[in-house]
């Protein structure tokens, strides 16, 4: 029945010896996630399979582990078997696996979220960028509407000016003449 429930969940689940952390249990999601068969990894440890590319860090893990001390979503990367890397959140408990102390981890692939996640952050980055170029754009069509009123303004009064001196002009002809 825990096999059933283990061999299903999408998950890596794994149970490696606290000793020595060999792999004594893998499920399938461990195979589609890591790339390697159970056959493959049984027998070895995660540093043979050259998976875990902060070695310190899986080593920090085991060592909270040995401690009796609960690992929880801690951000890891793994290399697959072709080379590949991964995103992962690592939960890791101490348990007693027959008569044998035993570490039981639980892998997350999150690879795929964290890239949508970047490509969240670039788009919400290139949308900023996009409305201070808009802003700025709209300050400059606002000085130069103002800068053209200006314009308008002083064209509007020169071509009265004209107006009234053409109109003065023709009084003038007009009495010169003795209309």
């Amino acid at each position: 029945r825990y096999r059933i429930t283990l061999q299903t969940m999408p998950e890596a689940v794994s149970i490696t010896r606290m000793d020595d952390a060999v792999y004594i249990y893998n499920n399938e999601a461990f195979s589609r996630i890591t790339g390697y068969s159970p056959h493959e990894a049984i027998g070895k440890t995660p540093l043979d399979l050259d998976l875990p590319l902060s070695t310190d860090d899986f080593i920090r893990c085991m060592e909270f582990t040995r401690g009796n001390i609960p690992v929880d979503s801690l951000e890891l990367q793994f290399r697959r078997k072709d080379g590949s890397i991964i995103d992962t959140l690592l939960s890791a408990r101490p348990v007693l696996y027959g008569k044998e102390q035993c570490m039981l981890m639980v892998m997350a692939d999150v690879t795929d979220l964290k890239r949508i996640e970047e490509e969240k952050r670039s788009l919400e980055l290139q949308s900023q960028k996009m409305e201070s170029i808009g802003t700025l754009a709209g300050g400059i069509a606002h000085d130069f509407n103002n800068i053209l009123t200006a314009m308008l303004g002083y064209t509007k009064m020169t071509m009265k000016d004209i107006k009234d001196s053409k109109k003065a002009g023709k009084d003038l002809d007009a009495d010169l003449i003795g209309v």
